[in-house]
């Protein structure tokens, strides 16, 4: 469910750049910045990268779900969904003369998330049917927090923006059938001539 979330997001915001920039190569992509041994991702360099970096149990009272929903659905049939925040950072990993291209492609960025802040089976059939919203919202974040973010992501500043990713839900509908008869093992014990 995380990764179909990010994965809509990715591909709807690369689509969108691509088209305003004319390119056939991605802009976007999903990746740390940072390998775990301290290197540089390289395919990550100018780009946007969309990174996660925190899920949180989202903590909205369940009144205020709609009630046509498939979560409703599923508390009626006895399964209780989760619904996540992903929070994720949008960085702008463009360096030297290329940084103002940066600059440029993250404030198309905004543009587009304040055109199109949710995505639901109406915008965008293609969203995971597992998944029955998404809306993104602006995190402000001070520069304490800020400074905790990058020094977490392990890598220094980038011109950035931190978007929580809410409603992604997640329920364990267990098992709905079971088979009617399982083989049992054979326990005969034949003995093999030498």
């Amino acid at each position: 469910m995380i990764f179909a979330a990010i994965d809509h997001v990715q591909k709807k915001l690369n689509q969108y750049l691509m088209t305003s920039y004319g390119t056939q190569q991605d802009v976007v992509v999903v990746s740390n910045m940072i390998a775990q041994d301290g290197s540089a991702i390289s395919y990550a360099n100018n780009k946007l990268v969309i990174s996660l970096v925190n899920i949180e149990k989202d903590t909205l009272p369940k009144t205020l779900y709609p009630a046509h929903s498939r979560s409703s659905q599923q508390l009626r049939n006895g399964n209780t969904p989760l619904h996540f925040n992903l929070y994720i950072l949008i960085s702008a990993n463009f360096a030297g003369e290329r940084y103002e291209e940066g600059l440029k492609i993250i404030s198309h960025t905004l543009q587009y998330f304040q055109r199109t802040p949710f995505y639901d089976h109406n915008n965008s059939p293609d969203l995971d049917a597992a998944i029955d919203k998404l809306i993104l919202e602006i995190e402000n974040i001070d520069l304490q927090n800020l400074h905790g973010i990058w020094s977490t992501v392990g890598n220094k500043y980038m011109p950035s923006i931190l978007y929580k990713l809410r409603m992604v839900s997640v329920s364990d509908l267990g098992v709905t059938q079971v088979p009617v008869s399982v083989a049992s093992p054979s326990t005969q014990v034949e003995k093999i001539e030498n």
